[in-house]
């Protein structure tokens, strides 16, 4: 008995943090590329790893990567999805958006509340600056547990955005959709 009871809770939790991907969400496959405006073309490369199941990437006119996003599940009160954007500009990379796009399934406003605000201090947040070194996104004083996970998770998503950037991996790449016509 109890080793049903093990396998089934084993079997619920694996559901409950199987990765969101992208084709799952159209809306937010929108939201990355409203986020590259400006580019001119992107790749998607689903199933990156196991724990960023989806990352994109932004390229300029000649094909130089200039952006990435990554999407990430991970549990704060709720089981959520988190939104990284990260910009190259000359040598410094940048967090230009971060979001949670099912933040819906934290019911709780307060706890709604505590997950936005880790979010805000995010965009703007200068993750590797023009002389090569790494800047953490780190949690505040005072921040609770659950916003220390967010912080580590756009930490680690922002990491592997900007060496993937770099690397400018030969993806298939698409025409960035007009605006509106995401």
């Amino acid at each position: 008995m109890k080793l049903s009871i093990l396998s089934a809770f084993a079997v619920a939790l694996t559901l409950a943090l199987a990765p969101v991907r992208a084709e799952d969400d159209p809306g937010t496959t929108a939201a990355v590329l409203k986020a590259f405006a400006g580019a001119a073309t992107y790749s998607h490369r689903s199933g990156f790893s196991d724990s960023i199941p989806d990352l994109f990437l932004a390229y300029d006119q000649a094909g130089v990567p200039v952006a990435g996003a990554a999407l990430r599940s991970f549990k704060t009160y709720e089981v959520v999805t988190s939104l990284v954007v990260v910009r190259k500009e000359g040598a410094t990379y940048t967090i230009t958006d971060a979001a949670i796009p099912d933040i819906a399934k934290v019911k709780d406003a307060k706890k709604q509340e505590k997950v936005l605000s880790a979010i805000q201090g995010s965009a703007g947040h200068v993750v590797r600056s023009g002389d090569g070194k790494w800047v953490k996104v780190d949690a505040v004083s005072g921040a609770t547990r659950y916003q220390q996970r967010i912080y580590a998770s756009f930490d680690m998503m922002a990491k592997k955005i900007v060496e993937q950037i770099e690397a400018n991996p030969a993806w298939e790449r698409l025409p960035l959709p007009a605006a509106g016509k995401e």
